[in-house]
């Protein structure tokens, strides 16, 4: 079985965005872009060979909540930090995100634990209830974040997405 690539393309009309994905033959990839573009100014920054790129595709979404999507509002080093540190994850325990399929990407129904003050909440309705506020107004914050955790009314919330908890080092 070949091993796939995990590579990140960007282009200055999109700045801030990044595109993450996976294949065989990102540079043909990456021409296949430049088709839409006349100014051909798509660029592959990274790109890293992994039998791992399925699982790091898939969870990427996750991290970086785009909606099925393969384009983030992310900067590259961010990006390129997100993909090396599941990498080694995985290395340490290829079975670590085994249960990260696109059935539980974001846009389908996914289990998420909050924890606040080292209690767990298993709904955003028992964590809400907990932080007195809004249903709807938690889980706006939490849509609207590119980390694991949040400040909310001076509680700190960690969310772990399928009790698993990916911490970044940022």
């Amino acid at each position: 079985m070949k091993n796939y690539y995990i590579y990140i393309i960007t282009n200055p009309s999109y700045p801030g965005w990044i595109k993450i994905g996976r294949s065989i033959n990102p540079e043909k990839r990456l021409n296949s872009y430049q088709t839409n573009s006349p100014f051909r100014d798509y660029k592959m920054p990274y790109k890293v060979s992994t039998k791992y790129a399925t699982k790091i595709e898939i969870y990427i979404s996750t991290i970086l909540k785009n909606n099925g999507y393969e384009w983030y509002k992310c900067d590259v080093k961010k990006g390129i930090k997100i993909i090396k540190e599941i990498i080694e994850l995985l290395k340490k325990d290829p079975k670590i995100i085994d249960n990260v399929t696109r059935k539980n990407m974001p846009g389908y129904k996914y289990k998420y634990t909050y924890i606040v003050n080292n209690k767990k909440f298993n709904s955003i309705n028992e964590l809400s209830e907990y932080l007195n506020i809004d249903k709807y107004e938690c889980t706006q914050a939490f849509i609207s974040i590119q980390d694991d955790y949040i400040y909310i009314n001076k509680y700190k919330v960690t969310k772990i997405f399928n009790n698993f908890q990916f911490k970044l080092n940022l």
